[in-house]
């Protein structure tokens, strides 16, 4: 296998998979206090 085909197909399958844990691990519940508007008090 050439080193940059190896290299390509490295780095695609790397940062795809990243990509599906980020999305997969994230919370998906909204918190309500972080989508209440804010309030500085004056």
């Amino acid at each position: 296998m050439n080193t940059l085909t190896f290299m390509l197909s490295a780095s695609l399958i790397l940062s795809t998979l990243l990509t599906t844990v980020n999305f997969w691990l994230a919370q998906m519940t909204p918190d309500t206090e972080k989508l209440s508007p804010y309030e500085c008090g004056f």
